[in-house]
Order: C-alpha cells, then structure tokens, then sequence
C-alpha cells in the first residue's frame, strides 16, 4: 500500500529529485553551535563565543558575544559583557550593549532597563510608557506579549496603545499582530492591537502560530486551518500534523501515510507526503527530514540540497546552518542564491511558447463575481502594451482570479483562478502573465493554458502595483515597501528602489520611475535604483486607504502627477462635525495641493488620472440612499468633465444600466475613455466622458444561483437566484423553459425540497417560506406543516447524497453541492455566480454548462462547443484563439447546434455529436485568418438625416485574413451583400473603404456593417452606427408582393411531394384575396415544379427587387424538400439529382444564396415563410431528430437575413400523407386568414398570424400524426398587416371584410352584371362594401365577408 501511494503520487505531484552540487559549504562543519540565518547571515558559536557569519564566508562580527537572541528587520540582538544591545548585517552596532535582555528587532524593540521593559522605536528611541511586563514571552511588528505579576498579558504598542490580560492563561510569540491564546486549557488567537479573540472565544486542542492569514489548529487528532474571520475552519483536511503557512504553502502530515507533504492554500498537495518531517519554507527553502537524513527543498518540489545531514536551522537569504557528524557548518544553496534565486527565466520561456497552436476554447463571457458585505474596491486593471489585450484582477484572496479581455471585440478570452493574485499584466512580446500575490510571490502564468510557469518571492507583503516600462524593457513591482525592477530581456533582477510607495509609473521615456505613496509623497529613481527627487506628501488622511491589497484611492500617472483621496472631519457652524472627502494633488517642484470634492460625496471607492495627468477619474458613495457618484475633473479648473448617478433604485438611462456601483475604474491607456468594473459580477463597460455614454460592454452578468432543486425523476432544474426569479431548465430539451417570478429573498436565500415542492426563505428573516410547485409552477406561501418541514430541510441541506449516488457525487469535478435529475442518470452543480454544470452520473463526463442573464437571454454549450440559445444568447461565449477572442457569432453557423445539444444530454446514444464534432474543424476556420476590423467612416455617430436614403461608409482594415463578404444592415435587416471578390472590389485600392446606400425609417436607426475573412468563414465584430431620420413614413399606399414557390414534381423521382405545389398555389391565392383593398396594388408571383430551379429563384428575385420599395410588404413562401448537412440547411430545387454524397452542398439553394435574394428585397415588412420537410429519401438514413437539426437550420438562416420568419419543419411521413389537402403548416396558414384577427381590426398582423400558428400547429399535427410540430417564429421589427381577414377554407365563397368603398342608399342589386335585381342597399344611409371585381361597367360587392351582387360603378365611391 505504502509503494503504491507513492507511485501514484509520483503521477500526480511533484516529488523531490536529487540536485548534483546543489550547494556549497559557506563554512565547514567544525562549528560547536549555530543560530538561525538572517538575510544572509548566520550565528555561529564556536566553543568560546558567538560570531556572525556572512553569505561569502567572512565574518560580519568575529567570535565575541556570549549569545545571540532574536533577529529581525536587518538587525540581531547580542549579547556581551553581560548585557545586550543589537548589531545590523553590515556589523554596526544600531543599540547599545546597555540592556540587562532584549526582544527581537522590530517596529518595536523591547528591552529591560534597570529592572523594566521599555520599547524603542527603530532609532533605539524610547516610549514613554514603560511595558506592561515583568517577564518577556516574544515580540512581533508593535506586539509584545510576556506575563505581568504572574498573569499573561498582550502589550500593543502601535498608535493607540492597548493591553489584554489572559489571567492565569498564556500567550505564544505574536506574529503579524496575532498571537496564540491558551485560556483553561482551549486554545484561540488573540488579534493584539484590538484586545480580541478570534471568533470570540478559544476552541481549539492546539494551535500554532497565525501566519499569512491562516493558523493551523488541532480539534482531537485531527489538524486543520482557520482564517482571519472567525474559528471556522478555512481549510478542512484529515492530516494528524500542521505547521505554519509560508510563501503560500504549508507542511502537513497525512493521516494515510503517516508521512509529511505539502498543500497551498485551498488545501490541495503541491509537493506530495513523502517526508518523515516537513518544515515551513524560508527565503525559498524548506526543511525535510528523509530516513533519518535532513536536506533542504525548492519551492517546486525538487531538493535543493539533499538529504545528508544530522541537523539544521531555519534558512534565510539563501543560507543555513547544518551539522554533521564533525559539527555545525553552513551551506548556500544554488537554488537560493540571492544573486539569482530572484532572476526569471523569461527567454526559455518565450521560447517554448513559440510557434504552438494555441488552439481554441468556448468560454461563457461574465465578468467577474464575488460577494461582499462592506463596500470594497478588489479589482486592478491593466493593458498590454500593444492596447489589445485588458486584464482584470480580482483580488480576492481564496478566489482571486485574472481575466483576460480582448480590446477589440471587448470579450472574455479567459478567465484563470490564481487564489492570492492581487496584480497582473502580460508581458511584451509573450503569452506569459506577471501576477503579483498576496504572499509578495510573482508568478508566471502561461496566459494560454494557466500552467504556472515559474514562482519567486521578491516581497514579504502583497504586491500593489505592477508596471511595464513603455518600451518593454523593464517590469517594475511593489509591495509598499521596497519596489524591484527585473529587466526583461535577460530576466535579471536589475535593481531595488529604496522608495517606499504603492504606486508605480514609468516615465514616457522610460528613463525614470515614479513612485508615489498613499501618504502623497512622490519620488522618482533610474532604472538602475539612483534617486533623482523626493517629495513630501500633505499630512496622511484621517481614514488611511485600505492596503490589503492593490490601493484603489491613489492614482499616479506617467508624467509625474500623484493624486491620494482622504476625508477629513470639519466643524459646522452649529458645532457638529461633517466628513469631507477631497484629493491631494502632488506634483514635482509643487507644493502638495488639495482639492475639496461635492459635499454629497461621502468617499472615493476607486480613481484614476489619465495618462496627461490632467484629468481624475473617480467613483464613491454619495449621501444619497443606494446612489454612487461617478465623475471625471479636470484638475487645472477643478471643473466637473462628466458626471453619473448610479441608483440601483432608479438606474435611468446611463451606467447605472450596467451596474450599481463601481467596484474599479481606470482610464484607457492613450485616450479618454474610462473602463469601469461594476461591483459583485455586475459589467465591466467602457464609458467616453466626452459622450457621456457607454462605447462597450466586456462581461455580461449572470442571473446568480442562490438554490436549485430538481423534480425527482424529471428533467427539469429550477434554480433560485435570490433575486425574485426561479430560472426553470428542461435538461432533456437543452433549454430555459419558463421563469417563475417569486418574492426578492436576497444574498442569503436558503433552497431546499421535498420531491414535490421548491421551498425558498431568508436566513437571515424568519418571514413568510416561499413554495413553488414543480408540476404547476405555482408559488405561494408555504403552509405551517410545510413551513416546519422545510425549516428542517433548510438546517439538514449539507446532508449527505442517496447512498447509490453518493461515490459518483462525491467524484465530480466542480464546487458545491449536485442536484441528482432524470432518475440520478444526471447531476448539475451550480456556482453562485450563475455558472451551471450538467454531468453524466454514469460516467463522471460533462455534458453541457448552462447559464441566463437577468434580461432573460440563455445559453446551453456542450464540451465540443455546439450550443443552443435564446435569440441573443449566443453574445454569452467567447471563441478564444491564443490572446484574441471574438464574439461566437462570427462562427455561429459552425456551432449553433439545439439538435445536438439535446442529443449530448441524451448521452448521445446515436454518436451524432461525437460525429460532428469530428467533423467541425474550427481550427481550421480560425487558420483562414482573422477576420476585418470594420469601422464607420461616414456619417458620425448620432447623424440626422436629411433624406430616407443615405449613403453610408465604413473602413474595412485586413488583419491578415484577406477581406470577403461584407454584409450591412439597418435594425437587424439585411439589406445588402457584397459577395465575395464584390466585397474586395467595393474598397478603395488606396484607403480601405466599403460604401452602401441604405434607407432609413422614422426616428433612430441602427446601421451595422460585418466583413468576413477572404475564406468567406470568419467574420468581423459588427461595426454599428446610429442615425436619426427626423421625417415621417411616406403617405402613399404600400403595395403586397408575394412569391410563392412550391415543388412536388421533382427530377429525382424518390423526392416526390403530394402537396408542396398545391400549398404554394394555395397561398398565393389566398394572399392574393387578403390583400385586396387594404394596398394600393397586389403582385403575386407562382414559382412551381420545373419553375423552381436556382436560375428561376434567381430571376424572380431580380425582378421583384427592381420593383419593391421600403414601404412596401413582401411576402414569400417556400414549401419542398430540406436538408440539413453538418447543421447547414440547403433547399433542394426541382432540378436536383443525387448524384454523391456531396450532392446537397454542391446543388442545393445555401443559406448564403437565400440571404443574397433577401437583401435585395427593400420591404423593411417582409415575411419569409419556410414549409419545407427534412429529407431522409435520398441516403435511406434518418436523423432520430432530423425536424429539430433543420429547425436549427432554419434559426441560422434567420439570423443571417434579419427578417421574420415562420418555419415548421418535419419528417417526410407527415408531408406525404398531408392534413385535409395541405401540409400541416400552410393549412393552419390559410385558416388563421379567416380565423386569426383577434384584436377585431378586420386586418391579420404578422404577431396574430404567428400566434395563430404557436396553438394550432401543434395540435393538429399531434392529432393527425402522433407528434409534435412546432412552428419556429422570429419576429423581427414592428408588427404589421399581411392582408385583411379572409376565410379561405370554407366550402362558401368568402371575402376581405375590410371596407373599400360605400354604396349609396337605394343602389340596386343585381345578380350579374346587367342582370336581374335581387335586393337594393337600404335607403337613408350609405352603407360600407368590399368590391370585389368590376366589369361591364357593373362592380360585385361584399358585406361582412359575403357576397351581395353586382351595382352600377356609378353607386360605388371609394374609401380613401
């Protein structure tokens, strides 16, 4: 068992590997004792005395001290003569030997003097006020802990002096301010400068030392970690030992083995147990004790000096004591030479990403998402330094994680967990990401895959700030205390700056950087570490920043210009005090200045200059209720540039749409625009103060997931997000189904169910439980019985899986708990970002992610990248390529897939998926090359037109792809197509340039532009332009047109049809009927049989499109044979022949074709009405789902033209048998002409023909056939009518009953023209008619939709 782990362990993580000459011997093992090394320093004793010995071998201080005691901040405390005083590494002495014992080095240094303990400052200055100690335990920062008169008690001595009794209990040696508190045999954490106990009370068995926020505790035999925020546990494992976190890892014992490994901090094995002991690293180095030898290890895992020697002390600044059987010696480490332990090998890592296929990922594209209870700025923002790439950092330690952002097409590219990341930027030239930790670790992240490439740790605090000299040369990082530059050619660490700061630029030069500080002092220093100047900031604020992290209330910019935010408190006149909130403005060879911000802003939550330094950016809480305040100043005038409310209440038109308030804000490096990251997963949009509007919108928020449930058995999934919505999915269909609106619980909204009912309550309120019924969907307020039945479910949700579900469960790779669906063949996990996961129980594999937004749009995508989605859905994933990511849209023909999404959830039982995803070669697309750049040239944004019909201008810029097709549309209507060589050869051969002529509706219009790459298979981000048209819609009637085509006879006899020609015969007769009388002319055109041919479609639409206008109604319909082919649908014409397998996509009508006929048609009203039924004739094969691939098919279609579309698509079977002479979809068509006018108007409007449909379709065909055909509706601009209300199935003779003209009283009516009288139109009114037709100087009229007879045309005077 014990070989076994071990063999396992060698696969999974890394194990240590001997290092040859790993270390050299700074001094020879002949020592009597030694102490612990101090940057580089070690004490040795060598029989006699203590010395200090250096990294080189020489001595700081020879032999000399009868001791050594604690060493801290550059300096020891010695011992001689008696008495003790303190020496630095470079040997001066820095306290006199005047002190009968002394603490560690410190902010504060205690020392006994004349029977009492005093604290100096660093300058060996005294405080006032003696220590309340008699006896000394340790010191740490301003904490000092010892025991007084017997009791044990905790001496703060920073600005507001503090002391904590423990009485008859004890404390440990305080680090970082916290010490370990012993109280009646329960141990706990003290936090010294407050006088607390963490959580309020001591719990624990045992506890160590609280370093880098978590302490290792022992409840029984078993050791586990708590944080800063209480005594829960933050990191929960079975190991039977645990020691201190260090440089971001710690050593554990595991409970299997008995050995001792180590884990980072969400408690996974990066170095695997495999040592008898284990110790905290230390400057890079760790002690290990293996068989009974002790060696040194690497942070990676490897040794850096192996096993060999009897003992050792704690390593630091690359050195440690050892001993041998001859004594005490020290070695340096290779592997943690201060020389070059710090040193990044960049080359060799560049070199190894060039020339890799960076291959391609579907990322769903949200911001960032965290939740938290205080107003909090954590994000950073950073550029590339070319300006295409943005990184956000979400600097929330456990769930901290970079994103990557493309510039250009404003989407996600990827988004990678880095916990402690506080810092990020991508180095010039590479895919590797700089990320800055909370431990002062800089790590190398390949930016492509996430694989940490190579750690060090340059700082003991978190990194602030991270910065790239202009020209690429120099990276520069700081974490408050000491900046360091790295040059990035060779790697090397270049210099330290000795100025303290948390901001950094480089000037534009790159020949200087500045450092500014939050207490406003500004500096700046070369390269190589010379200062040039410093500056003193104005007194710090009364409230300094918070510093955990990056500092979001200061700003520094390249040209030298500081700014810090604060607030002050300021008498009124009546004697209270009200908080001020301003900035002080620092700037070389000025005095400090102040600039006093509105009195209704309480603070500044985040701010920014621009890189001129003349303008702020800043966003902060206003005293106004739920309002945030963001604004940019010119600091020259102190004048108010731009400036936006943000009311969660009342979000009106501007940011406030987008987000609540700003968690961060930065300025676009070289412009004006401001990026703003919204707070708690909210947008991330780019905002022109200038414009006062958003340009762009990165990330799109999710509705979260408070709590799930599943209807046992079932396939749907109801998700909670807290926030007055349960999102219903149906995971057998791939689909949101419904959302039920429920009462607003909010962020701490507790689910729970009992098989038949979904309960929903507040944690935190003991009000109403919300119920919601699975069968019905029904909410209402939970009953007592079931009010107490579900309190209980609420306190017993963490309780354990069905045991037959359990180990599988327990096996999925995602957080959170799984709710088991479809008979526990299926689990989701849902993160509460609103990020849902489908798995296969069986197999463990993901099936599909799902997520919606709060505006209702969805989308569910398979591993293989096929997705279904609500009709804008698709804009919530990212195609990533490398460091570029584009909106899916561009391949949305490759990848829109509904059909195999249901297939993937059924556990693809056909191997349909597995099939097309072999076939789907997006590398190959994205090996065409990138798509064009578009962007209008002319008009300017927000034009007004003069005229209907403008010409439009756009610059289309190749990105190496070539340039082919370019597509415009105005509101979402393709209405023009440059195909191919056309689209190449409407440019300039000079400037890059495509024109259009487009006509405009009344009011706003919204004009976009897409080219796609030379291949024809990638296109550009939609380039979009609004102009305003202040005229009003033309007056003159327009005119109905209507092409009807339909095909039984076909060339191929096995595609035969019984009623696709009658049904487009059939249609056009009756459109031709409906729109008498209500347009000024109707036009139809019959397309059958041998008529139906690319060449007659093509003729027929050229004519057509020389005769529509604008305002006219254009009308087809197509029934026949379809096809669908890897997702593609192509109309087969009558002249087809199977001749081979690529038959279809060679001589079938393709969606391209159907989209250029479309574009040429310039009714804004247009309807494209698709009956057409999916093939299985021609292969003897049939799809198990063919109808919802060529559904599918058809939605790609309606995206591509823009216009309205009905669709039903079917099997062959129901087309050959027919209902009542008609194919199912053109009978319910014919009768909703006479039985669809609900809203009385005598007119049938596109939304009541489409309802019409949605009832009646499905019906008949489930009656007739046993399924299902629901008709597929894409409304697209405003309703409008088809034709009047005219019953064209009934046996009798029905007309339009719409008015065209009136009779006059007393008109005879005769039963043919000239014939005999049959009835008279009453007398004392005249009375509303239809005419139906005119001859012989006789009309024939209709009254209510029926015939009357025939009157002299002289009786009739037409309706205007």
């Amino acid at each position: 068992m014990f070989r076994h782990f071990l063999s396992l362990s060698l696969a999974l993580f890394p194990l240590a590997a001997a290092a040859q000459d790993g270390f050299r011997w700074v001094a020879e093992p002949r020592f009597a004792d030694a102490g612990v090394a101090h940057q580089g320093v070690v004490p040795l004793f060598d029989g006699q005395a203590w010395g200090l010995m250096g990294r080189d071998g020489q001595w700081v201080l020879a032999p000399q001290f009868e001791a050594v005691g604690g060493a801290g901040q550059g300096r020891f405390a010695v011992q001689r003569g008696g008495l003790w005083g303190a020496v630095d590494i470079e040997g001066r002495e820095v306290l006199p030997f005047e002190f009968q014992a002394m603490g560690t080095p410190s902010d504060i240094t205690p020392v006994k003097w004349q029977g009492a303990w005093y604290a100096l400052d660093p300058q060996g200055q005294p405080q006032e006020a003696v220590l309340n100690i008699d006896e000394l335990v340790g010191n740490d920062g301003f904490c000092v802990t010892g025991r007084l008169n017997g009791e044990a008690v905790a001496d703060w001595r920073g600005a507001e002096p503090r002391a904590t009794s423990a009485g008859d209990g004890a404390f440990g040696v305080p680090v970082g301010g916290v010490a370990v508190v012993e109280l009646g045999g329960r141990f706990g954490y003290l936090e010294c400068q407050y006088g607390t106990i963490s959580g309020g009370e001591a719990v624990f068995d045992e506890a160590r030392p609280f370093v880098e926020e978590m302490g290792a505790v022992r409840q029984g035999e078993t050791w586990a970690y708590v944080g800063p925020w209480g005594n829960s546990l933050e990191i929960a494992g079975e190991w039977t030992g645990a020691r201190e976190f260090s440089e971001g890892v710690a050593p554990v014992k595991d409970r299997t083995t008995g050995l001792w490994g180590y884990i980072d901090r969400q408690g996974q094995w990066v170095i695997a147990p495999q040592f008898d002991a284990a110790y905290s690293f230390s400057d890079g180095l760790a002690g290990v004790n293996l068989g009974g030898k002790r060696g040194f290890l690497a942070p990676d895992g490897s040794f850096a000096v192996a096993p060999q020697f009897v003992d050792f002390t704690r390593a630091g600044g690359g050195v440690a004591a050892v001993k041998t059987e001859t004594g005490w010696g020290v070695v340096a480490a290779e592997a943690a030479d201060p020389a070059t332990m710090l040193n990044l090998p960049l080359a060799d890592l560049a070199a190894a990403q060039a020339g890799r296929d960076p291959g391609y990922a579907l990322v769903p594209s949200a911001p960032h998402w965290y939740f938290a209870q205080d107003v909090v700025s954590l994000h950073a923002i950073t550029f590339s330094t070319d300006g295409r790439v943005m990184i956000t950092t979400l600097a929330n330690r456990e769930e901290a994680e970079v994103a990557l952002w493309d510039a250009t097409s404003h989407r996600l590219i990827r988004k990678l967990k880095l916990p402690g990341a506080t810092q990020a930027l991508l180095l010039p030239g590479t895919e590797i990401l700089a990320v800055g930790t909370e431990t002062g670790h800089l790590v190398l992240i390949d930016a492509v895959t996430g694989a940490e490439l190579h750690r060090i740790r340059p700082h003991d605090g978190p990194v602030k700030d991270m910065v790239l000299s202009p020209d690429g040369r120099f990276l520069a990082v700081t974490d408050g205390v000491e900046p360091a530059l790295w040059s990035l050619p060779d790697g090397a660490l270049h210099a330290r700056l000795g100025l303290p700061g948390e901001k950094l630029r480089f000037a534009p030069d790159s020949g200087s950087v500045l450092v500014g500080s939050s207490r406003g002092d500004l500096g700046r220093a070369t390269p190589e570490g010379e200062i040039l100047s410093q500056i003193a900031g104005a007194p710090p604020p009364e409230e300094p920043p918070m510093m955990s992290g990056p500092v979001p209330n200061m700003a520094l910019s390249p040209e030298g210009t500081l700014v810090v935010a604060g607030v002050r408190s300021e008498e009124q006149p009546d004697g209270f005090y009200k908080m001020r909130t301003y900035l002080t403005i620092t700037r070389e060879e000025e005095a400090p200045q102040v600039l006093d911000l509105p009195d209704s802003l309480t603070d500044v939550l985040t701010l920014d200059l621009s890189d001129d330094g003349r303008r702020v950016a800043y966003a902060g809480n206003s005293d106004e209720d739920w309002t945030v305040k963001v604004e940019v100043r010119d600091l020259s005038t102190g004048e108010a540039v731009a400036s936006e409310s943000l009311n969660a209440q009342d979000p009106g038109d501007g940011i406030a749409r987008s987000m609540f308030a700003v968690d961060r804000l930065a300025f676009v490096p070289g412009t004006g625009d401001v990026i703003l990251v919204g707070a708690e997963g909210d947008a991330i949009v780019r905002f022109d103060p200038a414009q006062g509007r958003i340009t762009a919108a990165f990330g799109e928020p999710l509705a979260e997931a408070k709590g799930a449930a599943a209807p046992p058995g079932g396939a749907l999934y109801l998700s909670s997000d807290g926030d007055g919505s349960v999102w219903v999915w149906d995971m057998e269909a791939g689909a949101l189904e419904t959302r039920v609106e429920v009462p607003a619980i909010g962020a701490e909204e507790m689910a729970w169910s009992d098989g038949a009912t979904l309960y929903l309550a507040d944690a935190l309120d003991e009000g109403d439980i919300v119920a919601v019924d699975f069968d019905t969907l029904e909410v209402r307020t939970a009953t007592g019985e079931e009010a107490e039945r579900a309190s209980q479910g609420f306190a017993d949700y963490a309780a354990p899986p069905p045991a037959e579900l359990a180990e599988a469960i327990e096996a999925l790779p995602g957080p959170g708990q799984a709710v088991t669906l479809r008979g526990g063949a299926m689990a989701v996990q849902s993160e509460t970002v609103g990020l849902h996961r489908a798995y296969d129980l069986k197999t463990g594999a993901l099936l599909a992610e799902f997520l919606a937004t709060p505006d209702g749009e969805w989308l569910v995508l398979t591993p293989e990248g096929f997705f279904a989605a609500s009709p804008n859905g698709a804009r919530l994933v990212s195609v990533a390529n490398g460091l570029t990511a584009f909106s899916v849209d561009q391949v949305y023909q490759a990848l829109y897939r509904p059909d195999l999404v249901r297939a993937k959830l059924a556990g693809d039982p056909e191997g349909e998926v597995a099939k097309a995803a072999a076939q789907l070669d997006l590398a190959a697309i994205l090996k065409t090359g990138p798509a064009p750049l578009t962007r209008f040239a002319l008009p300017m944004e927000g034009t007004t037109a003069e005229t209907p019909e403008i010409e439009v201008e756009a610059e289309i810029t190749d990105e190496g792809g070539g340039i082919g097709r370019i597509e415009w549309r105005v509101n979402g209507l393709t209405v023009a197509v440059q195909e191919g060589a056309r689209g190449a050869a409407a440019l300039e051969s000079d400037v890059p340039k495509a024109r259009a002529r487009v006509a405009l509706e009344p009011g706003a219009n919204l004009i976009e532009v897409v080219a796609y790459n030379a291949a024809g298979l990638l296109a550009s981000v939609p380039a979009s332009l609004t102009v305003n048209w202040d005229g009003v819609a033309t007056d003159v009637a327009p005119d109905l047109y209507v092409l009807s085509v339909g095909v039984n006879d076909y060339a191929d006899g096995r595609l035969k049809l019984n009623y696709a020609a009658a049904d487009a015969k059939a249609f056009a007769e009756a459109m031709g009927k409906a729109g008498q009388g209500l347009f000024g002319k109707v036009e139809v055109v019959t397309l059958l049989d041998a008529q139906v041919t690319g060449a007659g479609l093509d003729a027929a639409f050229a004519d057509l499109a020389a005769k529509v206008r604008p305002q006219d109604v254009f009308v087809f319909f197509l029934a026949g044979h379809g096809k669908t082919v890897e997702g593609r649908y192509y109309f087969i014409p009558q002249d087809f022949r199977f001749d081979g397998e690529d038959a279809i996509t060679r001589l079938g009508i393709d969606q391209d074709r159907w989209q250029d006929w479309a574009a040429a048609i310039r009714a804004k009203k247009s309807v494209m009405i698709y009956d057409t039924c999916e093939s299985g004739s021609l292969t003897g094969t049939r799809s198990v789902d063919a109808a919802a691939a060529q559904s599918a098919a058809v939605a790609r279609l309606t995206r591509a033209m823009g216009r309205t579309i009905l669709s039903a698509s079917t099997d062959d079977a129901p087309a050959l048998e027919g209902y009542r002479g008609h194919g199912v979809l053109t009978f319910a068509l014919l009768d909703a002409l006479g039985q669809a006018d609900d809203n009385g108007n005598a007119t049938i409007e596109v939304t009541e023909l489409a309802g019409y449909l949605d009832r009646t379709v499905p019906e008949i065909s489930q009656a007739a056939f046993g399924l299902r055909q629901v008709p597929q509706m894409s409304i697209r601009g405003s309703d409008f009518a088809l034709g009047a209300s005219v019953a064209v199935l009934s046996d009798e003779e029905a007309f339009p009953t719409t008015l065209t003209h009136v009779a006059l009283p007393g008109a005879a009516l005769l039963d043919g023209p000239g014939g005999a009288p049959v009835g008279a139109i009453p007398e004392g009114a005249m009375l509303g008619v239809y005419r139906i037709e005119e001859r012989d100087g006789f009309a024939r009229i209709a009254k209510d939709g029926r015939a009357m007879g025939w009157v002299a045309v002289g009786s009739l005077m037409a309706l205007q």
